[in-house]
């Protein structure tokens, strides 16, 4: 998938996963605002990614829906046929604490309501881990399949979602459409009237690029009525510079991009951190396929093959710009007191803040809790943790720290190093002849 797609899908695939996944919240019933936070701060500590007591994971919609080794938890609809309300309303779970008599009634209005939240039904065995990060979207290939390459002309049924039924279909105009107007439908609403031109362009130049249309932009889109009119408008837009700057700052937040090192009162600029900002924002503009984005930020030198000694092509630059991703966390080691205590802590602290920017923008994950017990809520072992930190360790190796400001390399040409050496060379010689003619006048 390459980015523009990616951007382009991002929010029907927001729309389409859940629709797809859980049966819908009723008003006054919330699965996100109140059984969420009532089962994790009650339940998931025994029955959660870490620990599965009697084979029971009640931290995501399928492992509640699946139930246990006594089999299902929840009856929608049925709080007294529901083992998990049996349970609450003896006292008998959780075991040290009963839960308040708010808290339970909170449980089973959820369920008497049909336990909104909860897909409908779920596979007899958990397709690999059920952690929301690791699904696979609904119709996409398995594993046997993803070898197979598919021509990008062909779609075939399997790869797509069963399309909602709807009560009126007089504002769809695409698949999308279908399911916006299911979610709302649900709660007596449905999709808007259809936005004139202006307010089109408009909202397209502005998501797309943060800017308003020009004047110019505005009269072209305005004055094409040819069929494909809106398409090529979107085109123009995705053609722009602005357009990476745009979207680029997505990616830049979620890689933890700074122009400084954000040590406290510290703090030390980064003077060529603007090199990677820099490259997220062509690479956005080129439409880099997604895979091949991601890989040079993880390995782009050693995708490269740089070294001593190697003469710095073009193509190789960008490769060794998109490694500063590896950079991006908070390093203050640069700017520790000497106590030796301290910049050790220091320079771990700069490797874990590496770790989580990982684990948070290319996992889905929190992994920081892992590095002192087995993660509560996440499917992440201390174990795991380290294996990821060995990975990334000689980059930041603790008993060979190199500071920020040293982590940097000449990369240049064979002609760009040949001429920067004859100019120092003339330069030596003008300096030279300076230094004579200022000898003959010294008396």
């Amino acid at each position: 998938m390459r980015l523009h797609n990616l951007i382009l899908t991002g929010t029907a695939l927001l729309l389409i996963g859940p629709a797809a996944a859980r049966a819908e919240e009723l008003p006054g019933v919330s699965f996100q605002a109140e059984i969420v936070p009532l089962l994790k701060q009650h339940c998931i500590v025994c029955h959660g990614p870490a620990k599965q007591e009697a084979g029971l994971n009640l931290a995501t919609p399928p492992g509640i829906r699946r139930g246990g080794k006594k089999g299902e938890v929840i009856v929608s609809g049925s709080p007294e046929k529901s083992r998990l309300w049996q349970l609450v309303a003896a006292d008998e779970m959780p075991p040290d604490k009963p839960l308040l008599a708010r808290t339970k009634e909170q449980l089973r209005r959820w369920i008497l309501a049909s336990a909104p939240g909860l897909p409908e039904r779920v596979p007899d065995r958990p397709d690999g881990d059920e952690h929301w990060a690791f699904q696979r979207l609904p119709g996409s290939p398995d594993a046997a399949e993803v070898v197979r390459p598919r021509p990008a002309d062909r779609e075939t049924e399997a790869s797509r979602l069963p399309l909602p039924t709807l009560a009126d279909t007089t504002p769809i105009r695409t698949p999308i459409d279908r399911f916006i107007q299911h979610r709302l439908e649900q709660v007596g609403l449905s999709l808007g009237p259809a936005a004139d031109r202006e307010t089109l362009i408009r909202r397209v130049s502005l998501d797309l690029t943060g800017l308003p249309p020009t004047p110019a932009e505005r009269t072209a889109f305005l004055n094409d009525r040819q069929d494909g009119a809106y398409q090529r408008m979107i085109d123009r837009y995705f053609e722009s510079d602005r357009f990476g700057e745009r979207w680029g700052k997505y990616w830049l937040d979620a890689a933890g991009y700074a122009d400084s090192n954000g040590y406290f009162g510290a703090d030390t600029d980064r003077p060529l951190a603007y090199r990677y900002r820099d490259y997220v924002i062509r690479s956005l503009n080129s439409d880099k396929p997604w895979d091949q984005f991601i890989r040079e930020q993880l390995a782009g030198d050693e995708i490269a093959g740089y070294g001593a000694g190697v003469d710095v092509r073009k193509e190789i630059l960008p490769l060794l710009e998109a490694v500063h991703f590896l950079r991006n966390s908070p390093d203050g080691t640069d700017s520790s007191d000497g106590n030796p205590d301290e910049v050790r802590r220091d320079k771990y602290a700069a490797l874990e803040g590496t770790l989580e920017i990982i684990g948070s923008s290319l996992l889905g994950l929190t992994v920081g809790c892992a590095r002192c017990h087995d993660h509560k809520f996440e499917p992440f072992t201390q174990r795991d943790y380290y294996q990821l930190q060995a990975v990334i360790y000689p980059a930041f190796n603790v008993a060979n720290w190199i500071k920020p400001k040293e982590r940097t390399i000449r990369a240049a040409s064979a002609e760009e190093l040949a001429a920067w050496r004859a100019n120092g060379q003339a330069n030596r010689r003008s300096h030279r002849r300076a230094a004579r003619r200022i000898s003959q006048l010294d008396p």
